[in-house]
């Protein structure tokens, strides 16, 4: 991820933390191809939930040092699997599930 992504993400939580916020996001924002129903998993969209959690995973420390809470918006981007794979900590295959 190129060091002006990385600055504008921990830019929005410093921004969020300033005014007295106790929750931001980051939002998913996936393109999917056509069909959608068979696109759960799909390559091209692999890529763009790897970039979601490269965002999440960068503002971690950064939310827990200052105490907010970090939401990850859908708005039927993903199927529930995916989200699931975006928060899990070891994203080695799709379709695993947290524990």
């Amino acid at each position: 991820m190129g060091m002006h992504t990385y600055s504008l993400y921990h830019h929005g939580v410093a921004i969020a933390h300033a005014i007295g916020a106790d929750i931001t996001k980051i939002g998913m924002n996936l393109t999917r191809p056509r069909p959608v129903a068979a696109g759960k998993f799909h390559p091209d969209v692999m890529a763009q939930l790897d970039a979601v959690a490269e965002k999440v995973t960068s503002v971690l420390d950064q939310v827990e040092k200052i105490g907010i809470k970090l939401a990850i918006e859908n708005h039927t981007d993903a199927f529930s699997e995916e989200v699931l794979w975006v928060l899990d900590p070891d994203r080695s295959s799709p379709g695993g599930s947290l524990n």
